[in-house]
């Protein structure tokens, strides 16, 4: 596995996050913290060292973000968006948009999975980290409830993607109601 970290990936989550408030080292890889991102209320978990490697003669053009209203943020999503970098780092699958990571509850709340989406919340450029080959993209890990999991496995992520839009549906209310 490629070790090396591109040092650009950090500037450009800072670039359009700022300064993260905390930092929590997952293995290999970092999750930051970011205060008031997307949007003041709320909190953003972004990684830092996934993007860039290769496993398995895979490269991992990826990093992660999670993201959710103060109220819902605990120590446990850092733990969450870790812990999903470290299962890609063993399995060398980086999750493309529309993936459904199954088996990922978030306590407290009817949230038992992770829908793979782009990052919608956040400024446009955000999404991708260039400018080496390949380009990372930062893929948004959104929280979402058993049945909405069951609906994308028989629907499929482009139905799920037109509920979303639909409802308005505000994915940052790790208690809102379920979408089906």
């Amino acid at each position: 596995m490629s070790t090396k970290t591109r040092p650009d990936v950090r500037a450009h989550v800072e670039h359009y996050l700022g300064a993260p408030r905390a930092t929590v080292k997952s293995g290999r890889i970092e999750v930051l913290e970011f205060a008031a991102q997307p949007e003041s209320g709320a909190v953003t978990w972004v990684t830092v060292g996934l993007g860039g490697r290769t496993v398995k003669k895979i490269a991992i053009n990826r990093e992660l973000s999670f993201c959710c209203y103060d109220r819902f943020a605990s120590p446990a999503i850092a733990t969450l968006v870790g812990g999903v970098a470290k299962r890609i780092l063993e399995t060398g699958v980086p999750h493309y948009w529309g993936d459904l990571l199954d088996g990922h509850p978030l306590a407290g709340t009817k949230m038992t999975a992770l829908y793979v989406s782009p990052p919608l919340f956040w400024p446009h450029g955000f999404e991708t980290i260039p400018p080496e080959n390949p380009t990372i993209w930062v893929a948004w890990l959104v929280p979402i409830t058993a049945s909405e999991a069951k609906h994308i496995e028989r629907f499929g992520a482009k139905d799920f993607d037109i509920r979303i839009e639909e409802e308005d549906a505000d994915l940052m209310d790790l208690g809102r109601k379920t979408l089906v």
